[in-house]
């Protein structure tokens, strides 16, 4: 674990809310010198705090939609959770890949266009590690939102700093060619990059790239510049809650109540057997209870159950399809 203060947290902070900031912006927002600002994401990043700068897109609005599997093993030893954890992330439409520990072993969601194709991959993955599966439950996911890292500010955290900084689900579809796909594929794993460094990799002018990302934030395409943070650096662990509810019409009150916890980071919403999926990044499990155990009070005879897993390794979080970049540099 990794010693930070608030400005740091608050570097952190803004970072999350919108990476492709400028150093000037940042220094203004939690005082600092640009050069100090400066110093402190290098050793952010040095230490592993930040992993990473990305780009939330929604590939909803290019047509595809999102099928989270959800995997426990049985007579899996290392080895085979690991050609397992490899067999998802080697397919191009994976979106997300984890291990975990609770109510499954193994978190995976799948980008899916064609619905054909995602059963030929689904009938392959069987084949091979079928008998390894003890329990395995699909969501088709509606939408996704996520809100602002607050948690990091701990009390110190006004309303506006609640705010949902991203919605990925469905909406209007949208005409893209190729060098709409090359600027998103290279946002999507970098930030922060310049606008000058995107136009000499897509080969355009500067004025295209910006005007092109222009409308792709218009459209909902780009939906949030962000950082990987690794939550065990700084002592905390991404927690889902699967809820379910005794009475569906207080659904909306619950999610009211809810999004004013701090350390509530997103919200799912599928065609699945659970009523609530929630995202926490808390201390330790202990916290997760103590939340649910607030829900509850809040709300008696209305949270029926919840189950839980948490996070234990990332192995792939890609925002954009596989397939939609595929042939594109070959161009």
């Amino acid at each position: 674990m990794c010693s930070i203060d608030l400005k740091d947290r608050r570097i952190l902070f803004e970072l999350d809310t919108n990476a492709r900031q400028s150093l000037k912006q940042i220094s203004k927002k939690v005082g600092l010198s640009k050069n100090a600002v400066f110093s402190r994401i290098e050793k952010l990043k040095e230490e592993g705090i930040i992993q990473n700068f990305y780009t939330v897109l929604n590939p909803y609005i290019l047509g595809f939609s999102a099928v989270a599997i959800c995997l426990k093993f049985q007579y899996a030893n290392l080895s085979v959770k690991q050609k397992i954890i490899d067999f998802f992330v080697t397919y191009e439409n994976s979106w997300y890949v984890s291990s975990a520990e609770g109510h499954y072993d193994t978190i995976v969601t799948i980008w899916v266009q064609e619905f054909d194709r995602f059963f030929a991959f689904y009938n392959q993955f069987l084949q091979k590690y079928g008998k390894f599966i003890k329990r395995m439950d699909f969501r088709c996911f509606f939408q996704a939102e996520h809100y602002s890292s607050s948690y990091l500010l701990g009390r110190g955290c006004s309303g506006k700093e609640r705010d949902k900084v991203a919605r990925i689900g469905p909406g209007k579809r949208i005409e893209f060619d190729k060098t709409d796909i090359r600027i998103m594929q290279i946002l999507a794993v970098d930030a922060r990059i310049s606008l000058t460094d995107i136009a000499k990799r897509v080969k355009c002018n500067i004025r295209t790239v910006k005007n092109r990302m222009s409308t792709l934030i218009k459209e909902g395409v780009i939906q949030a510049f962000r950082i990987g943070i690794d939550e065990t650096k700084i002592g905390c662990k991404y927690v889902n809650v699967d809820v379910f509810l005794g009475d569906v019409e207080q659904k909306k009150k619950v999610l009211t109540y809810v999004q004013s916890i701090p350390c509530l980071l997103e919200v799912f919403t599928s065609i699945s057997p659970v009523d609530l999926q929630l995202l926490f990044c808390v201390k330790n499990v202990e916290d997760v209870h103590e939340i649910m155990q607030r829900i509850s009070n809040a709300f008696p005879f209305v949270i029926k159950n919840y189950d839980y897993i948490y996070k234990t390794g990332l192995f792939k979080w890609n925002w954009i399809p596989g397939e939609l970049y595929r042939e594109v540099w070959k161009g």
